[in-house]
């Protein structure tokens, strides 16, 4: 609010920008992994639960009841696989595309996105239904908002602040709910100050500064979770006070809380993504020093109809310079607003204020002390549980409430720049109301959202709440409005449980199978994925906190095994036990075990019996013995039936891309040819590095 007079043009195209990068890593983790993932055969072929093999329907009528673009598989003559890596590179190409070019960057090109992006996640199943997933949803959806509807430089956007806005509700929702969430759910490590104690250990993957971060004192893990209770719940809500340091405070120490979570853990493009929406809490000024001079100076300018008058010099004067004098420039040229002595001063005392009461926080409700003796900082929540509950009934409400003010005054600003503007346009207008009709319509759905985290609320009964609910039920399939909560409750507490697949030809000696990234050898260090996200090796830890039984994939990825899928085996690490990538073994069998990170004393325990010790890891078999009894092809025929069954959608094969008919088509046979030099690719990483090395050279000497 204070510092809206100050452009943010800059501050959308950053934002576009790194969504449309986000998007292209995506997409492109995703189409690495399609065949083992979702191939004729791979763990879940989608194939065979998209076919249209009743003569009574068409691809039509399928259509229409789950809008989807891989049902143009049956007009186009694509195989399903073929069709699902021919979304995939489209958004791979859009993405990048948009990512350079500001030509790109429209509303256009984000709705392609966003549609590609939604069309594999809604048949994703299990390995696709991450909240990270859900969140890169709605963040496509708001950026065709945010994005000009046309590829042309600051052209009128009159709801683009409302718009803007909407980015920074949705970053407050997402880390607001996260912080709530962690003392609702009553889990005992979050109250009792432990979960930072196993976070680094338990985590789905971690990285190798997690093994450090998990060797801190206790006092300082403890230290640690009152930090981020606080910049989870506190922090978000000066994202509404009209003082641009508070602003920057808060905005900028959500940033560096998902700078740690970075480097501790893989968490894909999640804390890119979270960092990226801060982006919206700030303006042109406060992020001029993050970007290029020659990319400052290109886009600062205030898009036309904005700021009034500004708006109609946009393509006038000394603003609108060539490419080279901006890049020559060496500096940022706009001028940036200038605040009076009085604003600076009271800027600063809110700021003051703020971290004062701050600092009451952590002394008033987590008792937080020096001890000098010690040398440590020690802290414990001081409030109960019941009165926690009445905190979030009030601080829910609170929210909603601030949200709607700040909503309807950038309603307000919006219509007052459109009366005022001579530039408008019939077209301009119609476009205007558009926005902020579908703004209104997602700002209401996400209110329901939000009342959802308080059992105890009253918000429902309020005079056409009904029609609120009845609205969020009619867009909830489209998660374009969701609700959040990261760690809802931490676990792996007493060691983090991992199962291990093994493989055997006489059931006698057995041979682990090794993944690319999740724990496995004792002595293997932990991995970087990011952005990369290795679907298979996530769910295997979900697996480990679950049974068998509860995981249908997990039993199909056995079976897959046996038969020697190389498409499955891809996911896997290229090195395997010998003979298994190419006579796959006869039985598989799956144990739980229980890992920690080693230690100085955990090293000193090499003689306890079943443990196995390692440079990073010690284990421990746990669970009783077999997770999964030995199974083979022959022996198990009707079993491995039903399990087919389950995940092919009631059939109990899938078929192969037929190439030799694909080879008649160029789209079908180009498309099998890049899946081929894919293919040749070892190591996944290689594809991000050079895909964002390609886009930062290109758009260092191209792109706007």
């Amino acid at each position: 609010m204070t510092g809206e007079s100050c452009s943010t043009a800059v501050a959308r195209q950053v934002f576009l920008v790194g969504v449309a990068t986000v998007f292209s890593w995506a997409f492109l983790s995703i189409y690495i992994q399609l065949p083992g993932l979702y191939g004729a055969n791979g763990i879940i072929p989608i194939q065979p639960r998209m076919a249209v093999e009743d003569d009574t329907s068409t691809w039509e009528d399928h259509f229409k009841k789950m809008p989807n673009l891989l049902w143009l598989h049956v007009p186009l003559g694509l195989h399903m696989d073929v069709m699902m890596d021919l979304v995939m590179l489209v958004g791979v190409f859009v993405a990048t595309f948009a990512a350079v070019f500001h030509t790109w960057r429209n509303a256009f090109s984000f709705s392609v996105l966003w549609v590609c992006y939604y069309s594999i996640y809604s048949v994703g199943d299990t390995f696709l239904h991450f909240q990270w997933d859900i969140l890169l949803l709605e963040v496509g959806f708001l950026a065709v908002l945010v994005a000009p509807l046309f590829p042309r430089r600051n052209q009128l956007n009159l709801s683009g602040a409302c718009s803007f806005f909407m980015v920074e509700w949705l970053l407050f929702r997402l880390m607001f709910l996260s912080g709530i969430v962690k003392l609702t759910s009553e889990c005992p490590t979050w109250w009792g100050l432990t979960a930072m104690d196993w976070h680094y250990e338990s985590q789905c993957i971690p990285q190798p500064l997690a093994w450090y971060a998990h060797m801190l004192p206790h006092w300082f893990q403890a230290l640690s979770v009152v930090g981020v209770l606080v910049i989870e719940i506190v922090f978000p809500f000066g994202f509404f006070l009209p003082f641009r340091s508070i602003r920057r405070v808060c905005a900028w120490s959500q940033v560096i809380l998902m700078g740690f979570i970075l480097v501790t853990g893989n968490y894909n493009f999640f804390n890119i993504l979270t960092s990226l929406l801060a982006v919206s809490v700030l303006n042109d000024e406060d992020i001029q020093w993050l970007v290029p001079s020659w990319f400052f100076n290109y886009h600062c300018v205030a898009m036309k109809g904005e700021k009034g008058e500004e708006g109609e010099k946009s393509e006038t004067g000394e603003k609108e310079k060539t490419k080279e004098e901006m890049r020559n420039t060496g500096k940022k040229t706009c001028n940036s607003s200038k605040s009076s002595h009085i604003e600076t001063a009271m800027d600063f005392l809110a700021l003051l204020a703020f971290l004062v009461f701050i600092v009451w926080i952590l002394v008033e409700y987590f008792a937080m002390h020096v001890d000098v003796d010690k040398w440590t900082v020690e802290t414990n929540i001081t409030f109960s549980q019941k009165e926690y509950e009445t905190f979030v009934t009030y601080s829910i409400s609170a929210s909603i409430a601030l949200g709607v003010i700040v909503f309807i005054f950038y309603t307000l600003k919006t219509i007052t720049v459109a009366a005022i503007n001579k530039q408008v346009t019939i077209a301009n207008l119609v476009s205007t109301v558009l926005h902020l009709g579908i703004i209104a319509l997602l700002f209401s759905a996400s209110c329901e959202t939000m009342r959802w985290n308080d059992h105890n609320t009253t918000l429902q009964t309020l005079p056409h709440w009904d029609k609120i609910m009845n609205l969020e039920q009619q867009i909830r399939p489209y998660s374009i409005s969701n609700t959040y909560g990261l760690f809802r409750r931490m676990t792996g507490v007493g060691g983090r449980p991992e199962v291990i697949i093994e493989g055997s030809y006489d059931k006698l000696s057995w041979q682990e199978y090794n993944f690319k990234y999740k724990p496995g050898n004792v002595s293997a260090s932990p991995s970087i994925n990011v952005p990369h996200q290795p679907r298979l090796d996530w769910q295997m830890w979900f697996a480990a906190l679950g049974s068998i039984e509860r995981n249908m994939w997990l039993q199909h990825l056995a079976i897959r095994l046996l038969e020697g899928s190389e498409d499955v085996l891809a996911l896997l690490s290229p090195s395997q036990p010998y003979g298994f990538t190419t006579t796959p073994p006869k039985f598989i069998r799956i144990q739980r075990y229980t890992y920690h990170f080693t230690s100085k004393e955990t090293s000193e325990k090499g003689d306890d019996e079943g443990a196995e010790f390692g440079l990073w890891w010690w284990r421990k078999q746990s669970g009783g013995g077999l997770y999964l009894i030995e199974i083979d092809l022959v022996n198990f025929a009707d079993p491995i039936s039903s399990v087919r069954r389950a995940v092919m959608g009631g059939k109990e094969t899938s078929t192969p891309i037929n190439t030799s008919k694909c080879n008649e088509g160029v789209l079908c046979s180009t498309i099998v040819s890049i899946r081929s030099m894919a293919k040749s690719v070892v190591n996944d990483m290689t594809f991000f590095v050079a895909i964002t090395i390609g886009q930062i050279a290109t758009g260092w000497m191209f792109a706007f």
